[in-house]
């Protein structure tokens, strides 16, 4: 059975996204594995308060405890993902990482004969770091997996790239993904569109 995965579906991100109860229904209907990324690192919500609101907007208690809930942080490829740097470019660089034990591509040498020309220009542009997530998260998480949650081009991409770098494919379910918004004054707001 294919593994749930929900990206930041807490009440920092919620306040204007109608499908709260949708989403818990797909949640307490799912029998695999349940991932439960959250950010407590740029929000004001903690892990117990972002579980109290999961049960008052519906999710089953016994799911709750059966889940692996896990603050993924943020921010850790964005850097490049914002600038529209290739996602093959991030994955080369990650594995390139990985491979010299490296967690910031800052220590990557620029002058390396092996880099690709487009993952040298990334690194003049700017930064990102290693894999956030832990082997025991990955292993709960099945090769072909469900991902739902948001910001669509935001939180929810940047999990699906280090999933897609762990060799892990994902399967969007559209109707409960949530896009992120800039509003006139550039200024983040999270009104929710959906796909």
């Amino acid at each position: 059975m294919k593994t749930l995965v929900v990206v930041d579906i807490q009440p920092a991100y919620a306040y204007k996204w109608p499908n709260t109860e949708k989403a818990m229904e797909t949640i307490n209907n799912h029998e695999g594995n349940i991932i439960l990324f959250v950010n407590e690192e740029l929000t004001d919500d903690s892990i117990d308060d972002i579980k109290i609101w999961w049960l008052e907007n519906g999710m089953n208690e016994d799911v709750l405890e059966r889940a692996t809930i896990y603050d993924k942080g943020y921010g850790l490829l964005r850097d490049w993902m914002d600038m529209g740097i290739d996602k093959e470019v991030i994955i080369e660089a990650l594995h390139y990482m990985n491979k010299n034990n490296l967690y910031s591509s800052d220590d990557i040498d620029i002058e390396d004969e092996t880099l690709s020309e487009e993952m040298k220009d990334a690194l003049e542009a700017g930064v990102i770091h290693s894999n956030f997530l832990e082997d025991s998260i990955i292993q709960k998480i099945s090769k072909d997996y469900l991902l739902i949650g948001g910001a669509k081009n935001e939180c929810l991409e940047e999990v699906k790239i280090f999933l897609e770098y762990e060799g892990k494919i994902a399967e969007l379910v559209d109707h409960l993904i949530y896009d992120g918004d800039y509003g006139p004054d550039k200024t983040k707001r999270h009104d929710f569109h959906y796909f």
